[in-house]
């Protein structure tokens, strides 16, 4: 009981978006990540899609078979990685 309050005290004084990390890593990925990684490839422009699929898992790559690994662009925004962790952790979290 003791530890079970402990851990509570932890995770209620994270931060929202920590919080919602922490669960997603906890229970795991969502059951339509496909469809919204699909979703995401879609209506991302062309420049964001290559990042996303370059930084996707393996096993997600799966679900885009026409595209190929392209090597990171070196004149691209330093933000466009970021961003597309993001959207990635959006779309499977």
């Amino acid at each position: 009981m003791k530890r079970a309050k402990a851990h509570l005290r932890r995770i209620v004084a994270m931060p929202s978006a920590q919080r919602q990390a922490k669960v997603a890593k906890e229970f795991g990925e969502r059951s339509d990540a496909a469809t919204r990684l699909k979703a995401l490839m879609d209506e991302a422009p062309e420049p964001l899609r290559k990042e996303v699929f370059r930084r996707l898992p393996p096993y997600h790559r799966t679900l885009f078979p026409g595209r190929m690994e392209a090597p990171a662009d070196p004149l691209a925004p330093p933000l466009l990685a970021a961003l597309a962790e993001r959207l990635i952790r959006e779309a499977t979290r």
